[in-house]
């Protein structure tokens, strides 16, 4: 298995949640107050924790729980462990620093937060949940380069779907849940504008289903039909002026505007 970086930059108070399908490894806090991560490793084992113990007030617990650190000026630099039973290692800095993971080939999630902070994910083949101290969430699940991008709230989503995948996106206010499940449907891209409006649901006859919300109209939501006997393409809850596209395995494209 060849080992890659995972970074992910957090925005200040609270670090992300992550739940690492393969390995996890070093945790690194420092001068964050009121910072929180948590770590879950691949088979929900509890892992082993080395602690700063020159921080006073810097506490970590362990097993589905978080590791906390308040403010303390003379901890800077010092590192806390936390280790899987594989021996992999989490990374955490402060406010404006990052989680490091060492993980297997596979996904990347990238998306800016409210607060202009970037959070990049790597997985294998198992659901990775990032949240933001603002609550703002993206979970992925078993695709190979997978984007989301996120700027602010009336900024557009870009998903990149691919077999087995989900995707759900929160704005910034937690108003929006954006979801993309995709099954058996290589290469489809959904353009999403997050903003009041109407939601379109596409769903086809093998359980694929997107939801957007689009309040102008301007969103085209693209279907790639691969096993093109039998399909049949559902759009449902649109608003005017919508439109849809149906790409059959032949590359051959139907367009409608709802």
């Amino acid at each position: 298995m060849t080992s890659h970086s995972l970074t992910v930059t957090v925005a200040d108070r609270h670090s992300p949640d992550l739940h690492i399908p393969q390995t996890v490894t070093t945790v690194t806090v420092r001068d964050c107050d009121g910072q929180t991560v948590t770590v879950r490793d691949c088979d929900g084992q509890t892992v082993t924790v080395r602690d700063c113990d020159d921080c006073d007030g810097q506490t970590v617990t362990v097993r589905d729980e978080t590791v906390t650190v308040r403010d303390c000026d003379d901890c800077d630099g010092q590192t806390v462990t936390v280790t899987d039973c594989d021996g992999q290692t989490v990374t955490v800095r402060d406010c404006d620093e990052t989680v490091t993971v060492r993980d297997c080939d596979g996904q990347t999630v990238t998306f800016r937060d409210c607060d202009g902070q970037t959070v990049t994910v790597r997985d294998c083949d198992d659901t990775v949940s990032v949240r933001d101290c603002d609550g703002q969430t993206v979970t992925v699940r078993d695709c190979d380069c997978q984007t989301v991008m996120v700027r602010d709230c009336d900024e557009t989503v870009t998903v990149r779907a691919c077999d087995g995948q989900t995707v759900t996106v929160r704005d910034c206010d937690g108003q929006t849940d954006e979801t993309v499940t995709v099954r058996d449907f290589d290469g489809q891209t959904v353009t999403v504008r997050d903003c009041d409006g109407q939601r379109l649901t596409v769903s086809d006859c093998d359980g694929q289903t997107v939801t957007v919300r689009d309040c102008d109209g301007q969103t085209v939501t693209t279907v790639t039909v691969r096993d093109c006997d039998g399909q049949t393409v559902t759009v449902r809850d649109y608003c005017d002026g919508q439109t849809v596209t149906v790409r059959d395995c032949d590359g051959q494209t139907v367009t409608v505007r709802l």
